[in-house]
């Protein structure tokens, strides 16, 4: 029998199918799941979450005879501005179950991203996150060692005023050309 959490990964997986989405970590809690993700744009996140929502609160509202939305609020999103915060939360995702001290051991856990990076297979799009880090278990495991501590998700906090910077800075990181 498929679990609830289980299920969530199901619709994880197969949501990628309806949005250009890449996922790069996770880690499905008991009330609420954390999600790293590469789109190209804020349409293609909603599609994903709404496909992602709309399936899993059809699975648990029949498996627990009720109506309604599943999910109390919509999803948060945040862009990562920069490799560093990227490597962060990579981290912080994975190790969440440990922040929350509900295990002790990252790997043990099946319903995160890592177990994907260790034994390299399961729903991580790995020749996305390879664009952006090393998906060898030795570096993810070197990664997850290193970032353990309270200061996760400290990164460079270059906030941003609007898109407009965001799409400036990005196009002078990479070297683009503006095309509208």
């Amino acid at each position: 029998m498929t679990t609830a959490k289980g299920y969530y990964l199901k619709c994880l997986q197969k949501a990628k199918q309806y949005a250009q989405a890449k996922l790069l970590a996770f880690c499905v809690m008991g009330n609420h799941a954390h999600i790293l993700l590469v789109v190209n744009n804020n349409e293609e996140l909603s599609k994903y979450f709404r496909r992602v929502n709309s399936e899993y609160a059809r699975y648990y509202n029949k498996t627990k005879n009720r109506v309604g939305y599943v999910f109390r609020d919509r999803f948060r999103s945040e862009v990562i501005k920069n490799e560093s915060y990227l490597i962060n939360c990579l981290a912080y995702i994975q190790n969440n179950l440990l922040k929350a001290g509900i295990l002790e051991k990252a790997e043990e856990y099946q319903y995160s991203s890592y177990i994907n990076y260790l034994t390299q297979d399961g729903i991580v799009d790995f020749e996305e996150a390879s664009k952006y880090y090393s998906t060898k278990p030795s570096n993810i495991k070197e990664i997850m060692n290193e970032l353990t501590d309270s200061n996760w998700l400290e990164h460079d906090d270059n906030e941003y005023e609007d898109k407009n910077e965001v799409y400036a800075d990005i196009i002078k990181k990479y070297g683009l050309t503006k095309n509208r």
